[in-house]
């Protein structure tokens, strides 16, 4: 859900961007038709989309974000050097608004070496209200309205953090 959002929060603030989703569970060929219907309600068509498991191909990414530090561990998993652009959804768009939005002249790897300053891996230990959004799995209709509002937030906050301009 959240990738579609992104591309389209980028598209209403006139910017292209390419984003490419995996999940640490996918694997089942379908998305959850509550998840299609609460994004088409958003302008976001998911019901050609095809859930696609994380692999180690996918770690080339400029960012990599996880709904839950368990997502984020996977990926540090698979790869260790992959630390310095993947967060959780939560901590980035935190430590993005702490520090600042990326600046007109920096590139995405140096602003995320700039709000991941001081970052330790252990600060992915475990599981935080402050970080983990919530798992819809075997969830109410009402749990998946919850996330697909916070998630929608987020991806704005997200645009508005990599594309300051673009607001």
């Amino acid at each position: 859900m959240l990738g579609g959002l992104i591309v389209r929060r980028a598209h209403d603030a006139g910017r292209s961007v390419r984003v490419r989703t995996a999940g640490t569970r996918a694997g089942s060929g379908e998305v959850h038709l509550e998840a299609v219907s609460l994004l088409a309600e958003r302008d976001v068509d998911l019901a050609h989309h095809t859930p696609a498991r994380l692999s180690s191909d996918d770690l080339s990414a400029d960012l990599i974000l996880g709904v839950t530090r368990e997502h984020a561990r996977l990926v540090l998993a698979l790869d260790r050097e992959a630390t310095p652009r993947t967060f959780t959804v939560r901590e980035m768009v935190r430590r993005g608004t702490g520090r600042g939005a990326r600046r007109s002249d920096e590139t995405v790897p140096d602003w995320l070496e700039r709000i991941g300053a001081g970052r330790r891996t252990s600060d992915l230990a475990g599981s935080s209200e402050l970080d983990d959004l919530i798992d819809v799995t075997g969830s109410t209709s009402r749990t998946h309205a919850q996330l697909a509002r916070e998630l929608d937030g987020l991806a704005g906050r997200i645009v508005d953090l990599l594309w300051p301009t673009a607001s």
